[in-house]
């Protein structure tokens, strides 16, 4: 049996005969194996119709709650979205019985569709896990199998799309960027605390350049999943000029209505090319500032 290739992926084809029983012959088209059945073609495109619509109902449906102002507030950008994403998802594949995987290695070896669950020989539980994970991974991870298999056109997703505007933003400035943040662990009574950054165009001969921070300790499993109130910025980098020197400072209001100022490092220090840099730094002003660039904590 002779299918023409236009219908079937180039990826399902194969250059060479493979598992499922299908060659891309040098017309052009594709040989069928004899005891592959068409059905299981048929099958494929449906469960992955089947999946992104899934993962576009669970989608839509959890936006209204990533999107509620209090969850981006305490939680936003943070991991907590992958873990409510997966357990929603493992809930409504074994509430609805939801097993794509099982059912397409059902139609590739031509076991019978409809079997009854108690006659079923198979561990379902693995395919059911894999297919949540799947519907987790939302409309675009779909997308990404739909596009892999030709069954639609390469186009760049949202997440590809925001990584080549960065990328064009930093060929833009001569890729010639750092990414910084600062975590400040201020003592008892202190307010909201600023940060700035002032470059200085004349630095020591001896100023550092900054490629990459090295942790003693790993952060603690909840910030993981919590905006963490004391990082600047929140979530991310801020954008900052590599091999240009800065002072970092950290200015907080006293009592009496003047502003407090301690710098991160003593010294001006420069940031490598591309390095994302997590600096953590102590502001007590009631500390006398050390005369000499100092370990920060970070």
């Amino acid at each position: 049996m002779r299918i023409s290739s236009k219908g079937v992926s180039p990826f399902v084809c194969g250059l060479q005969a493979d598992p499922i029983g299908l060659t891309l012959r040098t017309d052009g088209n594709c040989e069928l194996r004899g005891d592959l059945h068409m059905d299981a073609l048929t099958v494929t495109g449906e469960a992955l119709l089947e999946l992104f619509i899934y993962a576009l109902v669970i989608e839509s449906a959890l936006a209204v709650l990533f999107n509620w102002r209090v969850f981006k507030i305490y939680f936003g950008g943070r991991g907590l979205r992958t873990v409510i994403a997966i357990v929603v998802s493992v809930i409504v594949v074994y509430v609805f019985k939801i097993d794509v995987l099982g059912d397409l290695v059902f139609a590739f070896d031509g076991s019978p569709s409809d079997i009854a669950p108690e006659d079923d020989p198979r561990d379902r539980d693995i395919g059911k896990i894999i297919t949540a994970l799947v519907l987790a991974g939302g409309s675009g991870g779909v997308h990404n199998l739909l596009t892999i298999l030709n069954f639609r056109p390469q186009q760049l997703s949202a997440v590809a799309q925001r990584r080549k505007e960065l990328e064009d933003a930093q060929a833009a400035a001569g890729g010639n960027i750092a990414y910084v943040s600062i975590t400040v662990n201020a003592a008892a009574g202190v307010g909201p605390i600023m940060i700035s950054f002032e470059v200085v165009n004349s630095p020591p001969d001896d100023t550092r350049l900054v490629s990459g921070i090295v942790m003693q300790d790993p952060p603690p499993f909840s910030a993981m999943f919590r905006r963490n109130w004391n990082r600047f910025p929140n979530f991310g980098g801020y954008t900052l000029q590599a091999n240009k020197a800065y002072l970092i400072y950290m200015t907080a209001e006293a009592q009496d209505g003047s502003f407090v100022s301690r710098k991160v490092y003593q010294q001006p220090v420069k940031f490598s090319k591309n390095a994302i840099i997590d600096l953590h730094a102590k502001f007590d002003p009631k500390a006398i500032p050390a005369p000499m660039i100092e370990d920060s904590g970070a």
